[in-house]
């Protein structure tokens, strides 16, 4: 693995907690080996339902049954090991009627248990607004339980111009759970190596 990579990821979808478990093994095979100290994983849930659904109760009920199901075993499976650094899920809008493969068009932003269960790891990791030496220690060996990216020693700026590599690095070090606030933009590395707050979930 370049040593220059902090993040990396790789694409596996399934159904439900099948997709978590076949992830586990390209992960354990083809990255988790190879990593350097400093660096970690990325999961990618695949939230998303087939093309032509939308109007069907029955059919968008166990689709975001499905979601809940695997989104639940990837946290699950991110709580249990520190080189994971969170999600960065695919996808949440809806894709062009004719996108291919059909059954990845609508995005998981369509189903209503599905965007609970992501409102409730919201709201756990709001916790980590708490300044970092106002939290408890954390279960992983590490000072803290949880982090606001931007308070404490960590000072990442998030206005898409700064560079906050060394900020999330050394938070992603000392805590279990890193909050990067909704509506930043963190650059790391170089500049077009970015992550949207809305999108990715330090767990």
């Amino acid at each position: 693995m370049p040593a220059g990579l902090d993040f990396v990821s790789c694409d596996v979808y399934n159904r439900g907690a099948i997709e978590v478990k076949v992830a586990r093994q390209h992960y354990g095979h083809y990255l988790l080996p190879l990593l350097k100290p400093h660096q970690h994983v990325w999961l990618v849930p695949g939230l998303y339902g087939p093309n032509g659904t939308e109007g069907n109760a029955t059919a968008t009920e166990h689709n975001d049954a499905e979601l809940v199901e695997k989104l639940s075993a990837h946290l699950a499976w991110a709580r249990s090991d520190s080189r994971i650094a969170g999600f960065a899920a695919w996808h949440w809008g809806t894709l062009p009627p004719d996108f291919s493969p059909r059954s990845m068009t609508i995005g998981g932003g369509f189903y209503p248990r599905t965007l609970e269960l992501v409102a409730q790891i919201v709201a756990n990791a709001s916790t980590a607004a708490l300044k970092t030496e106002d939290a408890p220690a954390g279960s992983r060996g590490r000072p803290h339980a949880r982090c606001d990216v931007t308070h404490g020693p960590f000072a990442a700026v998030g206005d898409g111009k700064h560079d906050d590599t060394e900020a999330i690095r050394s938070a992603l070090k000392q805590c279990d759970s890193v909050l990067l606030p909704v509506g930043k933009r963190f650059l790391t590395g170089k500049p077009q190596d970015h992550c949207w707050s809305l999108s990715c979930v330090f767990i």
